[in-house]
């Protein structure tokens, strides 16, 4: 009984995560390690179909999760992304609307050349690089209550693209990592680490201040 009881509670703790993206869900594995389980929607049979339409990046986690939650009955943790770079009007900025900006047609997504393209054009009119930032917006839904955080992530754009590309990612190839003056699509895993501490370190701690 001694040993069953010590093998249960070194079992990783399951988070349930709104997501059908398979690089994101590997990402956030990688951030919270062994002491966690990331399942993605699709694992759990579920599929995202509410509309990101918020006017912030926390208003559109938030929804996220409200809605998963309500269809799962389960705890869930939910993300989203905001976008915002500097020299654009404010009324060009693409903040939580980073994919739904590009003008293409309504009945489906910008593929991520689309997206690149977009973004490349952007940092030439502003004369070749840009300084900007993400927002990442957290959101965790549980019978306990709803909890939301931001992280807020400087980056370096430069409007030559790395020839590499990072699927679901198409930004990376057109950041410069601060630390390496490499693109962040050409990254190792550990250089990618050493780079992403602090908000890596702030996702971890959301998480373990509310995952039960």
């Amino acid at each position: 009984m001694e040993n069953h009881i010590e093998t249960k509670e070194m079992l990783p703790k399951e988070i349930l995560y709104a997501t059908t993206n398979d690089a994101k869900l590997k990402i956030m594995q990688s951030i919270l390690g062994d002491e966690y389980k990331v399942i993605s929607l699709r694992d759990a049979g579920f599929e995202l179909q509410t509309e990101e339409d918020g006017i912030s990046p926390v208003e559109n986690a938030l929804k996220k999760a409200r809605y998963c939650y309500g269809q799962t009955g389960k705890p869930l943790l939910s993300m989203d992304f905001g976008f915002f770079i500097d020299g654009l009007p404010e009324d060009e900025q693409p903040g939580p609307s980073v994919k739904r900006i590009i003008p293409i047609s309504k009945e489906r997504e910008p593929t991520d050349e689309e997206v690149l393209e977009f973004y490349k054009n952007i940092i030439t009119k502003l004369g070749g690089t840009a300084q900007a930032h993400w927002v990442r917006a957290l959101a965790y839904v549980s019978r306990d209550g709803e909890f939301t955080t931001e992280i807020k992530i400087p980056k370096k754009l430069i409007d030559k693209p790395s020839e590499k590309r990072k699927k679901g990612f198409p930004m990376t190839s057109l950041q410069i990592d601060p630390l390496t003056g490499k693109y962040e699509c050409e990254l190792t895993d550990e250089e990618r680490a050493a780079s992403h501490v602090a908000e890596d370190e702030a996702v971890k701690l959301f998480i373990q201040e509310h995952v039960r």
